[in-house]
């Protein structure tokens, strides 16, 4: 998606997500860890129906999501859970 809005000169690959989708600009956490290599995005949410996490980590070239089809605390705990799971396999 994002290249294709690259190529039509909707966005640039500089382009700050705070600038395309400004509903979501305060809700992105900024955060420094061991992990990411630096500084790290994240973001996590809910429908009611459904819940997402998200990391971005630019310094290891490497972005995780996990989502799922319920939400509430087990949910969220369930996809911190396969993030972990997923660094831990991939970055290691």
């Amino acid at each position: 998606m994002t290249a294709m809005l690259v190529e039509q000169g909707k966005l640039r690959w500089d382009t700050k997500i705070g600038e395309v989708f400004r509903e979501l600009r305060e809700t992105w956490i900024l955060r420094g860890s061991q992990w990411p290599g630096g500084k790290a995005l994240t973001h996590n949410g809910t429908n009611t129906m459904f819940f997402a996490t998200i990391w971005m980590a630019p310094a290891r070239d490497a972005v995780f999501v996990a989502a799922t089809n319920c939400a509430g605390k087990a949910a969220q705990e369930a996809t911190d859970a396969a993030i972990s799971a997923m660094i831990a396999k991939v970055l290691k």
